[in-house]
């Protein structure tokens, strides 16, 4: 009765174990089903009515640009992202110490060890019961794992007490990788290699670093494109621009999604007629067809009709040894338009002045349009309605108001 009063739809509630509850099947008594010459019918019946391009799932984004929308991807979709990724990476062979995100969860927990076999081990946010779970199951892998939990790990005072032998892989992304969290990792965790995996919730999976790539390329790059996705860097006008210039990225291929449910005026804004999808990200492909972000098309400072992304800041500033975390805001300015403020997170115990911080960035190759006029040390970033991302807008606000800055046409 409860269920159809919360959930008027549902029809079945399966349960794990032998105790039964009232109008619910235990996952015993389904899978004894499977066994009946009805069900095998039904199903036969069944397959003729349904396409791997039907809706699989919705996946909701970070809401870093507004309201969280809601996408719809297919069955098509994740399994080729899911198989072309774990082909590229060679999961087949690993032990996966697997991140309890949503998107692991749905996308990642339920297909991948189905496609290509591998052993996934569920965790929790808590970086000592991953710590745990990596040094009991013997695993070799972590995914996914934010920047910021990977940091945590990193920074973990209890790190060197867990037997880590086994872990050759830890799979990062979701945010800006920054060099100074992968130069760590190579000093705390020198046996393993940092995958940096590009995406986002709309195309599942982009670009991925490899194992044998050079240093630079993997504290530099998100990596070369998965196989079978198509992936150009545009003018304004659409138009694929020269090696080494920045433009807008865009991709095509089976990871871009069907649509943002209930909402097709989004949906025809953000994919074109011919199937190519606007990641939102500026960046450009090197001599050795190698992409590289410098940050959100929306997070463009413009100072003196200078384009600035923050990603050229925050890279430099994070090299800082007392920085825990940095990112770059565009605030008013009357005479240039914007400036740059730079809202710092500093490590425990660590000091740092305004004006070292400048300097820094100077000696960091910095130019004078590219160094902060402003330095703000915060204690923490405000973050999304899901907690997975940096909130910049209300980041702004903060600093605005800390500054005494009012927006140019109050």
């Amino acid at each position: 009765m409860m269920r159809r009063l919360i959930v008027p739809h549902l029809t079945t509630l399966v349960t794990i174990g032998e105790t039964n509850h009232q109008e619910c099947q235990t996952l015993t008594e389904l899978m004894q089903k499977g066994g009946h010459e009805e069900f095998h019918e039904r199903l036969a019946k069944l397959q003729n009515q349904l396409s791997c391009h039907d809706p699989a799932i919705l996946q909701f984004t970070s809401g870093t640009t507004g309201v969280p929308k809601a996408v719809q991807q297919t069955t098509y979709s994740i399994l080729n992202s899911n198989r072309y990724v774990a082909l590229t990476l060679r999961m087949d062979q690993q032990c996966i110490a697997a991140f309890p995100t949503l998107f692991c969860n749905m996308a990642w927990g339920t297909c991948l060890p189905i496609i290509v076999g591998c052993t996934f081990v569920p965790t929790t946010k808590e970086v000592e019961t991953i710590l745990s779970a990596i040094q009991e199951e013997k695993c070799t892998m972590i995914h996914p794992l934010y920047v910021k939990t990977f940091y945590n790990i990193l920074h973990y005072p209890g790190l060197q007490g867990f037997d880590l032998s086994s872990l050759k892989q830890v799979i990062t992304g979701g945010n800006m990788v920054s060099k100074a969290l992968i130069t760590t990792s190579s000093q705390v965790l020198p046996h393993v290699t940092v995958i940096i995996l590009y995406g986002s919730t709309e195309v599942c999976f982009v670009t991925c670093t490899l194992p044998e790539m050079t240093s630079e390329a993997q504290n530099s790059t998100v990596g070369a494109v998965l196989p079978h996705i198509q992936l150009k860097i545009a003018d304004d006008d659409g138009n694929s621009v020269p090696r080494n210039t920045v433009g807008e990225v865009v991709i095509r291929g089976y990871s871009v999604f069907q649509q943002y449910y209930a909402d097709t005026a989004k949906t025809a804004a953000a994919k074109k007629h011919d199937g190519w999808f606007s990641m939102g990200d500026m960046g450009f492909i090197g001599d050795d067809g190698l992409l590289r972000i410098t940050g959100r098309k929306t997070e463009l400072i413009i100072i003196d009709s200078e384009n600035v992304y923050p990603g050229m800041v925050e890279g430099p500033l994070q090299e800082h040894p007392a920085v825990k975390d940095v990112k770059v805001v565009g605030v008013p300015d009357a005479v240039n338009g914007e400036e740059l403020c730079a809202c710092i997170i500093l490590k425990s115990r660590e000091s740092v002045g305004e004006e070292e911080m400048k300097q820094f960035a100077k000696k960091r190759g910095l130019v004078e349009e590219f160094c902060p006029r402003y330095i703000l040390f915060v204690e923490s970033f405000p973050n999304t309605s899901n907690g997975r991302k940096v909130d910049r807008k209300r980041l702004r606000s903060v600093a605005m108001q800390r500054l005494g800055l009012r927006e140019l046409d109050e």
